[in-house]
Formats: C-alpha cells, sequence, structure tokens
C-alpha cells in the first residue's frame, strides 16, 4: 500500500515570455535593427553595424540567463514519511531537507520590497523557499501546508 500523500507541489519561478513570444521578440528587434542600419549605411554611417548586431547579442544573452534562472525548482512533499523539501537550482545540482513533521514550523517571511520567503524549521534547522513568489503566493503555500500539517497529525492519531 502507498503512503498517503497530504501535501505535493513544486515551485517554480514565472516567466512572463515563453519562447515563441522570445523568437517573435527577437524579429522584431532584428527587422527594427536592420531598418535603423540601412538609414545609417545610406547616410554613410556603416561603422554603426557592429553595435547593432551587439544589441541583438546582447538581447539573446540577457534572456539566455533569465530562462536558465527560471529552471529553479522547489518541491515539497508531506507524506505519512515525513516532510522533504527538494531544491534543484538551475545548473540541475538537487539539495534534500528531510523534517519529522510533528516540530514542523511553517512561517511567511515579510521583508521590505517584496523580498522574502516562507521559511520551515523543526529542531533548529530549516530551509526558505519561494523567494520568488509574491507575497500572496508565499501566504497562500504556507497555509496550505500548515493546514496539510494538521491533516495529517490528526490522521496519525486517529490510526
Amino acid at each position: 500500500m502507498t503512503p498517503a500523500v497530504f501535501f505535493d507541489a513544486t515551485l517554480r519561478p514565472n516567466r512572463s515570455l515563453d519562447r515563441r513570444g522570445f523568437v517573435l521578440l527577437l524579429s522584431l528587434m532584428t527587422a527594427l535593427n536592420l531598418v535603423v542600419a540601412l538609414n545609417f549605411v545610406r547616410a554613410g554611417g556603416w561603422p554603426i553595424l557592429p553595435f547593432l548586431g551587439l544589441d541583438i547579442a546582447g538581447l539573446i544573452l540577457a534572456f539566455a540567463l533569465n530562462y536558465r534562472a527560471g529552471r529553479l525548482a522547489e518541491h515539497i512533499r508531506l507524506d505519512e514519511g515525513g516532510l522533504t523539501v527538494t531544491h534543484v537550482a538551475p545548473g540541475g545540482v538537487a539539495r534534500d531537507w528531510t523534517f519529522e513533521p510533528a516540530w514542523v514550523r511553517v512561517a511567511v517571511d515579510e521583508m521590505a520590497h517584496g523580498a522574502g520567503g516562507v521559511t520551515i524549521t523543526s529542531h533548529g534547522k530549516g530551509v526558505r523557499l519561494g523567494e520568488f513568489l509574491t507575497l500572496g503566493e508565499r501566504r497562500e503555500v504556507a497555509a496550505a501546508l500548515d493546514e496539510a500539517l494538521r491533516r495529517r497529525a490528526a490522521t496519525m492519531i486517529a490510526a
């Protein structure tokens, strides 16, 4: 029999521009740069061409770094065996934390300028996650995890 799962969520940063949108933006920027370049070449300003190419290269680099950072993932799973938090860095390196649910405390960190996260602590060790979430999303995750911890406690007592 498989253990009951009380909470299972994967948190990922939001990326508002998908690959299709990126290709469209890059195409529009390239077309705009070509129009500008042709006007400069006609006026004798051909040395501007490499700079317009650097403009597009910079845009590609910025989005590549942004999409790489978007590969970050945080997985939270609460089952009969315990609470496990897995943080997967953008490079693919995973780190796990395991907690005894009976002693877990969940708190929402509210810092200036929207910074913060959801902190899970137990016996002096802890982990902060969801730093990329909005304050409302952090509160929602914390409330859902608190409720799941209560349901698990009630189920374990009844068993």
